[in-house]
C-alpha cells in the first residue's frame, strides 16, 4: 500500500491579525487572552498532526493514533471540520496498519461524512485523501471492484485540482485492484501509461512503485522481460 505515501500531506496554514487604532498614535494591538489560546490550540494541533506523521512513518502506529485523536479534539472543539476530516482520516490510516478494520472503517467514513456536509468549503485534496483511504479498506475487506471504482473517483479529484502526482497514486492503486480481480492485461496497460507519465518527472520513489508493480503483474502474465526501463 503507498495509501500514505502518496496522499498524506500535513500542512495546516491559518493566519490570525487584530489591529486596532487609537486617537494619536496607530498601533498593532497585542492578541487578548482568547486570541492567544485560539493561536496556542492551533499551533499545538498542528505539532500533534506532525508528530503522528512522524511516528506512523516510524511504524510506530500506537503512538501516532495517539497524537492524532488529540488534534482530531482540538480541531472539533474549535468547529474547524475540515482538519477534523483529515485527522480521521489519518487514525483511519493508522488503524489500518493494526489490522483494525472496523476501528478504521469507522474513522474513514466520519471523514467522509464531514466533508460531504460541507462540499461547499471543502478542501477537494482531503477528500481525495479521504476516498484513497476508503479503497484502501476495501481491497483488504475483499470488495476489489467496489475499491476500483473508489480509486477512480479519487483520481477525478486530484485530476480536477491538478495534482497530477495524485492522480498517479490513485491510478496505481487501481491497477493493484485490477490485478486482485485477476484482470493482469488492463493492469498492465494502465502501469505502462504510467510509467510513459513519469519519464520526465523526478520523483524516484513513485517512479520505483509504479515499475515494481508492473514487474510483478508482467512476471504473472508470463512476461519476465521489462523492456522499457526508467
Amino acid at each position: 500500500m503507498i495509501d500514505f505515501f502518496r496522499s498524506c500531506r500535513f500542512a495546516v496554514c491559518l493566519s490570525l491579525l487584530t489591529l486596532t487604532l487609537t486617537i494619536a498614535i496607530p498601533a498593532i494591538s497585542q492578541p487578548s487572552t482568547k486570541e492567544t489560546s485560539v493561536i496556542k490550540t492551533t499551533n499545538d494541533a498542528v505539532q500533534l498532526i506532525d508528530r503522528g506523521r512522524t511516528a506512523y512513518e516510524a511504524g510506530k502506529y500506537t503512538e501516532a493514533i495517539t497524537a492524532w485523536q488529540q488534534a482530531e479534539q482540538i480541531y472539533r472543539q474549535r468547529g474547524d471540520r475540515q482538519n477534523q476530516a483529515a485527522s480521521l482520516n489519518y487514525l483511519s490510516l493508522a488503524h489500518q496498519k493494526l489490522g483494525r478494520w472496523q476501528k478504521a472503517e469507522t474513522y474513514n467514513s466520519l471523514s467522509l461524512k464531514l466533508l460531504q456536509e460541507n462540499l461547499s468549503e471543502v478542501n477537494f485534496l482531503v477528500l481525495a485523501q479521504a476516498l484513497n483511504t476508503k479503497g484502501s479498506l476495501e481491497l483488504a475487506m475483499g470488495k476489489a471492484e467496489t475499491a476500483l471504482e473508489t480509486w477512480q473517483q479519487a483520481a477525478a479529484i486530484y485530476e480536477s485540482a491538478g495534482d497530477k502526482i495524485g492522480v498517479i497514486g490513485s491510478q496505481l492503486d487501481r491497477a493493484q485492484a485490477l490485478q486482485t480481480l485477476g484482470l493482469h492485461r488492463r493492469a498492465q496497460n494502465l502501469l505502462e501509461t504510467l510509467q510513459q507519465e513519469l519519464e520526465d518527472r523526478a520523483d524516484p520513489l513513485l517512479k520505483a512503485q509504479v515499475l515494481h508493480s508492473l514487474g510483478n503483474t508482467l512476471q504473472t502474465i508470463g512476461v519476465l522481460t521489462v523492456r522499457k526501463k526508467f
